[in-house]
Formats: C-alpha cells, sequence, structure tokens
C-alpha cells in the first residue's frame, strides 16, 4: 500500500465551511480516488482557516494526482476572486471510469460501482486480464462541477457475468445463492439495458444556487446527523424492539 499523502490547502477566514464541505465532490470529479476530508480549525463561526485533503492510497498516478489538486486550487480560488460566472451553466459527461478497484483489506478487486456495471468494449473481452485498466460502461452528467446523476449500462450476458464474480473472487456456490436469480434471468436471454438516475434535489441545490445540499431538501441532517424537523433519531420503545425480534445490548464498561 502506498504511503498516505496529506495536503494543505490554507484559505482566508471568510472562506465559507460550506465551500469547503465541497472539496471531497471536487476531488472525486477530477479524478483522484478516496478522498477525506476534515477541517484544520473549528468551524463555529462558520468560517475556517483552511482544509487537510487526504488521499491514504494514491491507487494510480494516472487518475489525476498533483495536477487535479492545482486545479482545483485554481477553481475554488476562481470562486472566492469572483472569477467564475455562477448564472451560466456548463454541462459535461464524464466517462471511462475504472471497473475495478484493489481492496487491500480483503485482498481481493472490488467493483467501483457495482458488479453488474458492463465493461466497454474494448475491454469485453479482457477485462480479467488486467483489472487494473479495465474500463466500465458508466457515465456521470454535471453541471457547473456538481453531479446531477449517474448510470451506466449493465451486462446483459450470463457469461461476461459469471466471469466478473470470478475475478470477485465470488465461488460458484456464492453467485447462486446470492444472484442466481439474475444469472437465471440473463440465461433466458435479457436484452441489452442501461439507465441513469437524476438527483432532483441536486437539480434544485444548482437552479437556487445554493450551496448547501441540506438547504433544499425536505427532511435535512446536521452535521451530528439529527434532523431538526422531526426530532429525529428518537428513543425505540419496547414494543417496536418486540415486534422486530431485536434486543439491544448496554456496551460493556472497559475493566
Amino acid at each position: 500500500m502506498a504511503p498516505r499523502a496529506t495536503y494543505r490547502l490554507q484559505f482566508h477566514k471568510g472562506f465559507a465551511f460550506a465551500d469547503a464541505e465541497r472539496l471531497v465532490p471536487y476531488f472525486a470529479r477530477l479524478g483522484v480516488s478516496h478522498v477525506y476530508a476534515s477541517p484544520i480549525t473549528t468551524a463555529r463561526a462558520g468560517s475556517m482557516h483552511g482544509y487537510d485533503v487526504i488521499d491514504p492510497t494514491r491507487l494510480n498516478p494516472e487518475l489525476g494526482g498533483e495536477d487535479a489538486l492545482r486545479r482545483l486550487v485554481a477553481v475554488l480560488r476562481g470562486h472566492e476572486l469572483g472569477l467564475i460566472d455562477d448564472t451560466a451553466f456548463t454541462f459535461l459527461w464524464v466517462t471511462d471510469f475504472p471497473m475495478f478497484e484493489w481492496d487491500e483489506d480483503e485482498k481481493r478487486w472490488t467493483a467501483v460501482h457495482h458488479p453488474f456495471t458492463r465493461p466497454t468494449d474494448e475491454w469485453r473481452e479482457r477485462f480479467d486480464e488486467d483489472p487494473r485498466h479495465a474500463l466500465a460502461y458508466a457515465y456521470d452528467i454535471i453541471v457547473n462541477g456538481n453531479e446531477l446523476g449517474g448510470g451506466s449500462f449493465r451486462i446483459h450476458e450470463p457469461d461476461i457475468q459469471a466471469r466478473v464474480f470470478d475475478l470477485l473472487a465470488l465461488t460458484e456456490e456464492q453467485q447462486r445463492s446470492q444472484f442466481g436469480f439474475l444469472l437465471d434471468a440473463l440465461a433466458m436471454g435479457a436484452p441489452p439495458h442501461g439507465g441513469i438516475a437524476l438527483g432532483i434535489d441536486r437539480m434544485t441545490m444548482v437552479l437556487a444556487g445554493e450551496p448547501n445540499l441540506r438547504d433544499v431538501i425536505a427532511f435535512p441532517k446536521n452535521q451530528a446527523g439529527l434532523d431538526p424537523m422531526s426530532g429525529a433519531p428518537s428513543e425505540i420503545t419496547h414494543a417496536q424492539l418486540d415486534e422486530l425480534g431485536l434486543t439491544v445490548v448496554a456496551p460493556q464498561e472497559p475493566g
């Protein structure tokens, strides 16, 4: 596993925390995988001094790396200086997503999108020979740096689906027990099919010019995971637990 790489971005004291939260999706769209962000200083006053952006795996330099970081900084500086026209709508299709990624903990390949995503035509016959570089028939639609939706074409051939499951280290028994219904359906002659899921809430956020998705959804959660409108989560009654056959076990005190 490659060493952890930490980048510290410093902004002026008035840089909004809501804008800083958008670092993670910006990095994802710029091609840097597995990015986690945490504030350098607390944001109780609604602003912060900077941000740590950590890429703990650095899977492949071809995905962006330092160049992606420079482009990210340019975009954020452009917003700070008022150089970006927020009234314009610029659309972008993102394609050629990797099909697989290596799970260092489980020592096996996993699907980046989901295990039913179709490989691109040029990788259909050889995706299992070079999974690190195999490309998926997947796509995202972006407007002004915001992902509005994503989707893929699905595998409709049972032999290709079985090869994907083999690469993901699923035994034949696991394939039958977990996805036997799908393999049987594909064997009966499923047609080529695909689709896309669009986020109406994200469209609303872009059209309203809001920087935060929580400002446009019906029941937003705060950073503590609480819903201030409904008061959720609330205490569960014993009757509800009994109905579901659940028992709450209190954690043991250390020592």
